[in-house]
């Protein structure tokens, strides 16, 4: 029974690699672990993200628009933790490795969030969005990889105070125009503090975005392989938010190690240590898949054969974590951390 588990924990670290996660997020001055689907529902951590099943593929994308887990992924369920900020203030999502072929924008929403709601149920409005850069020529996942895979922006400062559920993806567009759009959503609860009087209106998951809308169903390339029109590019769903978004008033929230999903000390280093070394074989992946995949430039892929020699490496690599990954899971059942 324990091979069972090892192996099944293993396989999702090893797929989880060729997808994109959420890592953390520094939202007001506090940091906070976004949950890492292929370790914290094992081992008992609290985090501010919704849950999500993994469906067999840690990390696996949505691939349809009308699919009910574009919301907050699959089966969803609230968090345990909340953040906590002020209105207007800044805040950064960083992700996990990022293939740079995996073309495609990346979109944030808020939602004004009630004890009992559904995922589908939240009323979401964009904050964010970043598509194809016109001036930068590179589009919204290169520049996040050009930035340690960090995107930084701003919670309006208008908001009425309260609960709301942020909603961040990375959308990947390789197969749009043959197997659709792969959306990564990811969704955090955070308290914003204020004086604003604010409501926007806002849209359901699925239904904020149309199946057969330009910026889901694009051609990324002409027949020969080459960029075709990515100047034209419009990022999918409504506007953004056109609210204010001046800087914050008041004292950065102090927020606890507890309340931020810290386990306790000793086990916490034993936590980061073998998350460093996951983290660090997948990053290493990434860059040989992005390294192999360099000479193509902003052409289209065809084949992937040059990069399966990275897959067989990582997966070489993440085998030797098969016994660590075990006794740590032990150990915090052990502790009364998971069970």
């Amino acid at each position: 029974m324990k091979t069972v588990i090892a192996t099944s924990l293993l396989a999702g670290i090893q797929l989880a690699a060729a997808h994109s996660g959420v890592w953390n997020l520094d939202i007001d001055g506090n940091n906070y672990p976004a949950r890492d689907t292929r370790l914290d529902g094992k081992l008992g951590a609290k985090r501010i993200e919704w849950s999500f099943s993994d469906s067999g593929v840690p990390w696996a994308p949505i691939p349809n628009v009308n699919n009910a887990g574009m919301a907050c992924g699959a089966n969803p369920g609230p968090p345990a933790l909340k953040a906590v900020a002020r209105a207007g203030a800044p805040m950064t999502v960083q992700w996990s490795g990022i293939v740079r072929t995996h073309l495609g924008p990346t979109i944030t929403w808020l939602a004004p969030y009630t004890p009992g709601i559904s995922a589908n149920a939240l009323q979401f409005f964009k904050i964010h969005e970043i598509g194809y850069d016109t001036k930068q020529k590179l589009w919204a996942n290169e520049i996040l990889i050009k930035n340690d895979r960090k995107n930084t922006f701003k919670l309006p400062s208008d908001l009425k105070p309260g609960m709301y559920t942020l909603r961040t993806e990375l959308v990947a567009l390789h197969y749009s125009s043959t197997q659709g759009p792969q959306v990564y959503p990811h969704c955090f609860n955070i308290y914003i503090n204020g004086t604003g009087t604010a409501t926007p209106s806002g849209v359901k998951f699925p239904g904020g975005y149309a199946a057969r809308e330009p910026g889901f169903v694009t051609n990324l390339f002409d027949k020969s392989g080459k960029p075709l029109n990515w100047e034209k590019y419009v990022v999918p769903g409504p506007p953004v938010y056109a609210g204010k978004y001046d800087a914050p008033t008041g004292p950065a929230p102090v927020v606890s190690e507890k309340d931020r999903g810290i386990f306790p000390a000793a086990f916490q280093a034993k936590y980061e240590a073998f998350k460093k070394k996951e983290d660090d074989e997948g990053l290493y992946f990434n860059d040989k898949i992005n390294k192999g995949q360099e000479s193509i430039g902003h052409n289209q892929v065809k084949g992937e054969g040059n990069i399966q020699p990275a897959f067989t490496e990582h997966f070489a690599n993440q085998r030797k974590l098969e016994a660590e990954l075990a006794a740590l899971r032990r150990e915090a059942q052990q502790l009364g951390i998971a069970t």
